[in-house]
């Protein structure tokens, strides 16, 4: 959906179900730009890690993080060059206030080790 102006209209075309077949179509077949990460190994609790790690869970964390954030910035600079903006772009950008905060206690978890 594009907003002009004021108002809100449907993007023309069927844009929409060829992203899904698409999408599908990667899902039946290994022809994907990028595989999908393996889920990531349940952690043990902080309280019964070593320093390094702690450091370790710490950096990978600060790392795939910041990746979200890249992957998302991205996503919306593209739709705001379309002209595109609904209200889950907003949500977008109010969860990278909590991300940087998330991002800065890492780095203060990290200095008190």
């Amino acid at each position: 959906m594009k907003r002009t102006n004021s108002r809100i209209t449907r993007n023309s075309g069927n844009a929409g179900a060829r992203r899904r077949m698409a999408s599908r179509e990667c899902a039946r077949t290994t022809a994907c730009a990028t595989p999908p990460a393996p889920p990531p190994a349940p952690r043990k609790p902080l309280r019964a890690m070593t320093p390094e790690e702690t450091r370790a869970w710490i950096q990978g964390t600060r790392s795939a993080l910041e990746q979200k954030q890249a992957r998302e910035w991205a996503y919306l600079d593209h739709r705001a060059h379309r002209g595109i903006h609904t209200l889950t772009d907003d949500a977008y950008e109010q969860d990278h206030q909590l991300e940087d905060d998330l991002l800065a206690m890492l780095g203060e978890l990290e200095a008190h080790l």
